[in-house]
């Protein structure tokens, strides 16, 4: 028996394709770091998150699951957060471009304050004083 206590930091990576995503998937994890994606490409970079929650029956809370490039993706992750923070990926379907093509689209949300997660939108109070009565 072992006086020390563990943390499994290694095992395999999850991952799934965004076409096997539906409308309204989800993980939540916490991000890890970005890694060069498809042929090592700089420009187009994948995103690891230690998995907290999921929509997905196969993969489990824990694992290191991999984001893999998307424009909209790439966009919300380089700009607006930072490694360690709690994140919200959601998939929201396909969308045409400008060119025709198809494109897969997320919404991203980062964790406020003490790494709160929540999806639930606060009940508005309805008393006198907020209609001005």
């Amino acid at each position: 028996m072992s006086k020390f206590n563990f943390k499994k930091v290694s095992g395999k990576k999850a991952y799934k394709a965004w076409a096997k995503w539906e409308h309204g998937d989800f993980i939540v994890g916490k991000f890890l770091q970005s890694t060069p994606g498809y042929k090592k490409s700089e420009e187009k970079r994948n995103y690891e998150f230690e998995l907290l929650e999921t929509s997905f029956d196969d993969v489990k809370v824990g694992e290191t699951f991999v984001l893999n490039h998307n424009g909209l993706l790439a966009y919300h992750m380089d700009s607006r957060v930072n490694e360690g923070d709690i994140v919200k990926v959601e998939y929201t379907g396909m969308e045409a471009m400008e060119d025709g093509s198809m494109a897969h689209q997320v919404e991203v949300y980062v964790a406020e304050g003490d790494d709160k997660v929540t999806t639930e939108i606060p009940e508005a109070d309805e008393s006198e004083e907020d209609y001005g009565l």
